[in-house]
């Protein structure tokens, strides 16, 4: 009976040894990972064994998720990228409008207007006509500078539109892919925690790309559609 106790007493001790170990390890990668993006914190889950005398074990290893507050990152992160794409345009668009005194579509215009003015106030003189061929010249090369500007920025925007849809695709590849990961984790046992914040960052990341609703089903897989279903 003694031996039994003391039998009883070692092992009860060696369980609490190993689910403690594995309790810090759970802490010592919430360390590692504090400055990783995505990344959510773990809690180790202990529990007892069940049986009295036979000490504790390590249940499970949670993953500190909140749903709410990733659903309106999400959002903010679709209307970021939004944001973010029209600053650019229209910055690139403002640049080609920029006025100054000598320089400029308002410039070219007003000069254009004012030497008309010269004409009409003195139709013979040689001079105000010739600066309104002048400024009509400059003002036809103003308009198509312009254009050709905008043009240009039309043809960039065109080609972040196809590298856009390229980056799209290759997420929801990625997505699919972590998506069956998940599953098969599902039916194994396996944890599941890595792959939902690696599934986490790429629909963050897609986000900001296309408009999508998101949702999850039972197994801890995201399923995504467009905003416009």
């Amino acid at each position: 009976q003694l031996m039994t106790t003391t039998t009883g007493i070692i092992y009860t001790a060696l369980s609490a040894l190993n689910t403690y170990s594995g309790a810090i390890n759970v802490t010592s990668t919430n360390i590692a990972n504090v400055e990783t993006t995505g990344y959510s914190r773990q809690q180790a889950v202990i529990q007892s064994a069940g049986i009295v005398g036979s000490g504790v074990e390590l249940a499970t290893v949670k993953r500190i998720y909140n749903a709410f507050l990733t659903t309106q990152l999400r959002s903010a992160n679709e209307d970021l990228g939004k944001w973010e794409a029209e600053s650019e345009i229209l910055s690139e668009i403002e640049q080609i409008f920029t006025d100054t005194d000598d320089y400029g579509l308002s410039s070219a215009l007003n000069d254009f207007w004012n030497a008309w003015q010269d004409v009409s106030n003195d139709p013979s003189s040689t001079t105000a006509r010739s600066e309104l061929t002048s400024y009509s010249d400059t003002l036809a090369e103003t308009f198509n500078s312009t254009s050709s500007g905008l043009k240009d920025i039309q043809a960039g925007i065109d080609d972040a539109v196809i590298s856009a849809v390229d980056d799209i695709n290759q997420l929801i590849v990625q997505i699919a892919d972590i998506n069956q990961k998940i599953s098969q984790c599902a039916t194994t046992g396996g944890s599941v925690n890595t792959y939902k914040d690696s599934l986490n960052r790429l629909v963050l990341d897609l986000s900001s790309l296309i408009d999508i609703s998101t949702y999850s089903n039972e197994s801890g897989q995201i399923c995504i559609q467009v905003a416009d279903g």
